[in-house]
């Protein structure tokens, strides 16, 4: 499947294969193929990478004949390329033949000034959101997830806040709350949607809430239930 991914196939290549298609290679035309990953690919696939790359033509999973390709190649790898070399996970000739041009991108840790463009370009249109508190908030974490965590942290943090702009608490609990972390009680987060959802005031919510007088509250959960899912 990862062969037909990259370079198409032909029809009843394979179960399943009831069409033909181009593959990625083929796709992105004289366009860039991104290849993330390099070093958890397969042996075969990284054998037939290095023949794309080297001959600039990729043969379709089935097919006789090979196809010319002209898309360039950006490959990305977390592991260090020469101990993925080292330890077999990766083929030197297909490294030596990607690597023309190595860019090392250092952990988000190491550099705290991207912080707020990155958390501007997840958050989305909001342009008054991250504030000075938010950003404290964030530049006080490692991101050991780097970029991955960043992205999760700020979706949970707004699910914890009702699906409005995250407050100080609710990202710092966001942030003690990934899988690296105690996880939510989901009662906790559907209080703040509900909340968010009522359009009250939190001390007339609950107010409300205690003595049975919440307009539309049996509709709330099953509007929880279908966003938390």
């Amino acid at each position: 499947l990862a062969e037909a991914e990259l370079f198409g196939c032909v029809r009843g290549a394979f179960t399943g294969a009831v069409l033909g298609r181009a593959g990625a290679f083929e796709a992105a035309g004289a366009g860039t193929l991104f290849l993330d990953e390099l070093a958890e690919s397969a042996p075969e696939v990284q054998a037939k990478l290095l023949r794309a790359v080297e001959c600039g033509a990729v043969r379709r999973v089935g097919a006789s004949g090979e196809t010319p390709v002209r898309a360039r190649i950006v490959a990305a790898t977390q592991r260090d390329p020469a101990r993925a070399v080292a330890g077999g996970a990766l083929r030197a000739d297909l490294a030596d033949r990607l690597g023309a041009l190595v860019v090392r991108v250092p952990p988000l840790r190491a550099r705290p000034r991207d912080l707020p463009w990155l958390v501007a370009a997840l958050a989305g249109d909001d342009a008054s959101w991250p504030d000075a508190e938010a950003l404290a908030v964030l530049a006080a974490h490692p991101w050991p997830g780097n970029v991955r965590e960043l992205r999760n942290v700020l979706a949970r943090a707004r699910w914890l806040q009702g699906g409005s702009r995250p407050g100080p608490d609710a990202l710092r609990e966001a942030i003690a709350s990934g899988w690296r972390g105690a996880p939510i009680p989901v009662e906790r987060g559907t209080r703040r949607r509900q909340i968010a959802l009522s359009g009250l005031p939190r001390s007339t919510f609950y107010d409300r809430l205690k003595r049975g007088r919440l307009p539309g509250q049996e509709a709330l959960p099953a509007i929880v239930s279908g966003r938390a899912s």
